[in-house]
């Protein structure tokens, strides 16, 4: 599986997207059923302003259900002692809140996690205490793929989006 389908499936839709609207019309996203022609002949669809309001939404809170990572614990967390992934961190979480509550630990065999980058790290879904990081979600996601398709187009996500970002 390719490494942009292990992050939130803000970055898959909005890559799909994205290149959609931006990419030569002799090129086919992978998994994609469209046969185009072999030219090289970029879209001419409006993609500078799809990409400022897509940052404007993602800003705004409007598109949170999107920027959920689900992630699956192959070990026990007991096993993971060195370099703690964000997943496990967010189980640990998870299961000192359900630990809090009376609860039964759900995670500590395994299983998938559902959460979120807040500005206190990753957090569960279950248990949010600090707001959602949209500038990780930002700089993290929609950044590297904006970036391996606007230069095609002559263009450049820092500078679609710089004046943007000043507004909030």
């Amino acid at each position: 599986m390719p490494a942009w389908c292990s992050g939130p499936t803000v970055r898959k839709k909005w890559f799909t997207r994205a290149w959609n609207r931006c990419a030569p019309t002799g090129h086919r996203w992978p998994g994609s059923s469209s046969r185009n022609s072999t030219a090289v002949e970029f879209r001419s669809e409006p993609y500078r302003d799809y990409v400022r309001e897509y940052v404007r939404r993602t800003l705004a809170g409007e598109q949170d259900e999107l920027l959920v990572y689900r992630k699956r614990l192959r070990r026990p967390l007991a096993d993971y002692q060195r370099n703690v992934p964000p997943h496990v961190r967010a189980a640990r979480l998870a299961d000192e809140y359900n630990k809090r509550l009376g609860r039964p630990l759900q995670y500590q065999r395994g299983g998938w996690i559902s959460y979120v980058i807040t500005t206190a790290g990753p957090e569960p879904l279950e248990n949010l205490q600090a707001p959602i990081d949209y500038d990780h979600y930002i700089s993290r996601q929609l950044q590297p793929v904006a970036d391996a398709i606007l230069p095609f187009v002559g263009d450049d996500f820092t500078r679609l989006t710089d004046q943007q970002l000043l507004l909030f």
